[in-house]
């Protein structure tokens, strides 16, 4: 994530700490590679009134310029994703709660002139927050911090302390929602009674982070049924160690008074001798002068920049009055200007009145004579073309003289030749008449073909609308056919009823089998006639083709005759050219009656062909007559099954109604079935994790105890070291075993017989029973110490046949002087699923045993990840928690639980107040957090605590911490989340509202019901929709009222 300032483009890296409205991150400047510390404003949570006020606020901070107050040097906001991000100073040398840790963790106290030191530094800085006129900052006034805690006093470089992370008070003000989970314990009693404050308030916080220097712990904590404003009104604590001085003690008391009127102001404190003695006010004096000489400087710089305005304003003066006279002298002359204009003006519109009359009278006069010019080029045009005209027709007439009368000797020619050729040409008319006889007579008989083939077509196409429609009703009895045998094996298999129809069925079938083998048949038959008759057509269609063909040529022979008769009528005086046609015609006419004769023999065959085709085609039609009357008796048939079918298909819907109705009522019963398993595993989910979480540890505790009694197959050695006999003489039966595997030196560590331990520790030392408990794990049973300091050197390190050492029996029985004897030697030891001594030890709340083993063993784990300090929170031990935290506080197990997150399941609530502010925020592998396991569980107090840092975090599915509270009712967690959580839904579009109608929380659905009533799934449906589908009645009444 990038964010532009002003200064360059800042690169957001890993967090470095956290704030009231959000993440506070390292980050580098891209040009300059600068660190800085970015600060996340996220303003979404608050209304847009005090967002205008935290953004003045904001705008202020960069103003603060002070060697003892953290820098905040730019501020930039992002409207659209309601953020601010401030640019400030980073440290990497940690801050006052670090030094605090660190000193609390070595158990050592931190030296007076050191805590005097920071004291100085932090009053410093807060008289300059306090003081009304600031050098650098005059405008911004007295500022109180109200969050001066030790997480925000920073330490720099040269044990320099500086003052951050103000509190943005004027927000803070009207915002409940908004804390810091250390702010309560350091905030003055006039704030948390609501009551008017002033910077005195700053004292009292100060006065308790320098009792927590002094005692490495806070003045006020909650106590068990008492709150902390209680506490703090008591204004109990315990006393400052005798070791530090008495001023010092009684400075923080009068900073702690109840009183604010009673405390010191920052001025009063820094004027004590004791700054003056360790230089502070020497430093503030030099500190005082160097802003006094800035203030100097700036009153000087502004001295000048004064004058050299009085200057600039007595030039401007004389400018002013320079101005005004020319104006005077502008004004006359505009004046003039103004009377010189209106003549002007009106001699123009004179002017432009003639000019108009004028444009008018030259408009006519130029329209008249461009339309007289246009009618003299017309008629010249007329003219010229009547003139070339008559000069063609000359020139034809002169050219065509000689042509004329040789034209008039080519037709007297002709006309004597007109005689012949008419008597030529009607005895042609004569031939084309016979002719055309002939062709008429060709056309009726090809017609009355025609007419016979257009019936068997017409014939043909209703035989095969028949076969088609044959076909489609045996499609239909097929499609018919299908359907009821599915339906009959569909019932056969449901019901035992319809085995005696299914066997009519089969009969059935095998009829329409047998049914269908002679339509196959027909359709062969019918495929066979049909192919026939497409060769007939096919035949029928060439005839019609060269009759066709015949057509044309003689239409083109009676065009051509027709033509030759124009030609000879109307071209005269071109017989000759006619003789050669005509005899062309007669050459072609010859053809043309070889070809008749032709084509009539051709049209014999046809026609005996075509009438041999249609003797074929009645003799088909009697067969398909007698298809058609098969077909008729199987549809009667197949009628009389289809009523059968029709009868067993009723029966069968009746069957399936049944079913349906018993399928319905099933799947009811099983929704009540698994929603009242989801319930109950609800109910039971949140304690078995804790109990399963705390069996799981627990039975690490299960070591079995180890016992030695008297049996009879003892040897005489064994029982003289019961009975505390002498042993002479009897060390011959050393080395022998009993039934378990147990020697007599065991015996003897048991019962803490020194005597027998040490004759036996050279012989016997290092055997083992079957379970491979040696003598010395029998001593650390019976924490016989002195038996123990003999065996540890022969059997230290032995493990059982489970991995066990005899440190781990020691921690486990929380004897802390058998673990103190045996952690040289046998601590860092672990069994093969990875348990240590020191986690049986915080199991055991052996607090002496942790820092025994604390060293040798911290930071091994079981195979599940799984720690030392995971296992003290279950038990809330805190004198276990504290030494364990600060070496494995960052190990989570590998579901990712944290310390933290055991607390808050197991409700350990001062486990959850000391881990809080180091590990909220983390979340396990499913995506859970602390403040959901807490919320599971009903530990509101936890809820409480956790709400400011994980509230509002989801997990991967949409689930929140108010959900898990609303599936088990705990209303007054569902109270607290509801601000932050109200409104949220999973992935799947559930609220926290129906999370309770699905577990009939009524107490939780009343508090949801007004914020999420009518939120809607993704499915469309809203938590009132939910409860009737349950068939909640009182649940769906109870919304009903509650939403209206």
């Amino acid at each position: 994530m990038k964010v532009v300032f002003s200064r360059g483009t800042a690169e957001i890296l890993e967090m470095c700490g956290r704030g009231l409205f959000g993440k506070i991150n390292r980050a580098r400047i891209e040009d300059t590679g600068e660190i800085y510390a970015c600060m996340e404003i996220d303003y979404s949570i608050i209304s847009t009134e005090e967002r205008t006020r935290l953004q003045q606020e904001i705008e202020i901070l960069p103003q603060l310029v002070h060697k003892h107050v953290v820098r905040y040097l730019e501020s930039v906001h992002d409207h659209e994703a309601k953020m601010s991000y401030l640019l400030m100073e980073h440290f990497t040398l940690g801050d006052l709660a670090d030094v605090i840790r660190s000193y609390r963790r070595e158990h050592s106290r931190i030296d007076e002139d050191q805590i005097w030191k920071i004291f100085a530094q932090l009053l410093i800085a807060m008289e300059y927050c306090h003081s009304v006129r600031k050098p650098n900052a005059i405008h911004v006034g007295s500022i109180v911090h109200r969050n001066i805690i030790p997480s925000n006093i920073f330490i720099g470089e040269g044990d320099l302390i500086k003052l951050g992370y103000f509190s943005l008070h004027q927000v803070l003000a009207s915002n409940s929602f908004i804390r810091d989970a250390e702010s309560p314990f350091y905030t003055a009693p006039e704030i948390l009674q609501k009551l008017p404050y002033t910077e005195k308030a700053d004292i009292w916080s100060l006065g308790c982070v320098i009792y927590e220097l002094c005692t490495l712990q806070r003045p006020f904590i909650e106590q068990e049924g008492e709150g902390l404003a209680d506490v703090i009104m008591r204004n109990e604590y315990e006393p400052v160690p005798s070791e530090y001085s008495q001023e010092l003690r009684a400075v923080i008391d009068l900073m702690l008074s109840i009183d604010p009127n009673a405390r010191p102001s920052a001025t009063d404190l820094l004027g004590r001798p004791k700054f003056g003695a360790i230089g502070v006010h020497k430093a503030m004096l030099d500190a005082q002068s160097s802003d006094i000489d800035m203030l100097i400087s700036n009153i000087k710089e502004k001295d000048i920049s004064l004058a050299r305005a009085s200057e600039d304003i007595v030039e401007l003066h004389k400018q002013v009055e320079t101005l005004k006279g020319e104006a005077a002298e502008a004004e006359a002359t505009i004046s003039a200007t103004e009377q010189q204009l209106r003549s002007t003006t009106e001699a123009f519109e004179r002017a432009k009145e003639e000019h108009q009359k004028l444009i008018t009278l030259y408009d006519e006069e130029v329209k008249a004579s461009t339309e007289s010019q246009l009618k003299l080029q017309e008629q010249t045009q007329q003219i010229d073309t009547l003139a070339s005209t008559l000069e063609g027709l000359n020139s034809i007439l002169i050219g065509h003289e000689g042509t004329i009368k040789e034209l008039n000797k080519t037709l007297d020619d002709k006309v004597r030749h007109t005689g012949t050729l008419e008597r030529k040409v009607s005895s042609l008319l004569a031939e084309k008449d016979a002719q055309k006889t002939t062709i008429t007579n060709y056309e009726c008989l090809l017609n009355s073909k025609d007419a016979e083939l257009r019936e068997l077509k017409d014939e043909l196409e209703k035989l095969g609308h028949r076969v088609s429609a044959a076909e489609e009703e045996k499609s239909g009895m097929y499609l018919k056919i299908d359907e009821l045998t599915s339906n009959v094996a569909r019932v056969s298999e449901q019901e035992s009823q319809i085995e005696a129809l299914s066997s009519k069925v089969v009969h059935l079938e095998e009829s329409i089998a047998s049914k269908e083998h002679d339509l196959q048949e027909a359709t062969k038959r019918i495929a066979s006639l049909i192919s026939d008759l497409d060769q007939a057509c096919q035949h029928l269609a060439t005839v019609e083709s060269e009759r066709s063909e015949i057509k044309k040529k003689c239409t083109d022979l009676s065009e051509q005759c027709e033509a030759s008769m124009n030609k000879n009528t109307h071209f005269a005086a071109k017989l000759e050219s006619y003789e050669s046609l005509i005899a062309d015609q007669k050459a072609q006419i010859r053809e043309w009656s070889a070809l008749i004769s032709e084509l009539k023999e051709k049209l014999h065959l046809m026609t005996s062909q075509f009438n041999h085709k249609l003797q074929e085609c009645e003799e088909k039609t009697v067969t398909i007559a007698k298809l058609s009357e098969l077909t008729d008796s199987l549809n009667i048939e197949l009628s009389q099954a289809l009523s059968e079918l029709n009868s067993l298909r009723e029966a069968n819907q009746i069957i399936l109604q049944e079913k349906t109705e018993r399928d319905l009522v099933l799947e009811e019963t099983e929704k009540q079935l698994e929603l009242e398993k989801s319930r109950s595993a609800w109910r039971s989910q949140g304690q078995a994790q804790s109990t399963n979480l705390a069996n799981k540890y627990r039975e690490y505790m299960r070591i079995p105890k180890l016992m030695i009694k008297s049996n009879p197959g003892d040897t005489p050695l064994m029982l003289a070291i019961i009975k505390n006999q002498s042993l002479e003489g009897l060390l011959k039966y050393a080395g022998s075993q009993d039934q378990y595997g147990r020697t007599a030196l065991m015996r003897a560590a048991y019962y803490n017989n020194v005597t027998a331990v040490k004759l036996l520790v050279t012989i016997e030392g290092g055997m083992q029973d079957i379970d491979g408990n040696t003598a010395l794990m029998f001593a650390v049973e019976r924490e016989n110490s002195t038996c123990v300091d003999i065996l540890v050197s022969v059997e230290a390190g032995s493990l059982t046949t489970r991995g066990f050492t005899a440190l781990m029996r020691a921690a486990c029985n929380g004897s802390s002087q058998m673990v103190e004897l045996l952690c040289n030697l046998e601590g860092g030891l672990a069994t093969p699923e990875g348990l240590t001594a020191l986690m049986l030890a915080a199991l055991a709340e052996d607090a002496s045993s942790v820092s025994l083993l604390l060293k040798r063993e911290c930071g091994m784990l079981l195979l599940d990840g799984t720690s030392a300090l995971l296992m003290a929170t279950s038990t809330g031990s805190m004198d276990v928690i504290r030494p364990l935290f600060y070496s494995e506080g960052r190990i989570k197990d590998s579901l990712g639980r944290t310390p933290l997150m055991i607390a808050a399941e197991m409700g350990h609530l001062e486990a959850v107040r000391f881990l809080a502010p180091t590990q909220t925020g983390a979340v396990t592998t499913d995506g859970e957090t602390a403040l959901m396991m807490a919320a599971l569980r009903g530990h509101a107090e936890v809820v409480q605590i956790l709400y400011y840092r994980e509230a509002g975090i989801t997990r991967p599915d949409g689930w929140t911490s108010m959900m898990y509270a609303a599936s088990f009712g705990y209303c007054s967690i569902v109270e607290i989340l509801l601000r932050r959580e109200g409104k949220l839904c999973t992935n799947r579009g559930w609220t926290a509202l129906m999370s309770a109608v699905a577990n009939n929380q009524f107490e939780v659905a009343r508090l949801l019901a007004p914020v999420e009533g009518t939120i809607r799934d993704n499915s469309g449906k809203t938590a009132l929709d939910q409860a009737r589908e349950m068939n909640s009645t009182d649940m769906v009444a109870f919304l009903a009222t509650a939403l209206a």
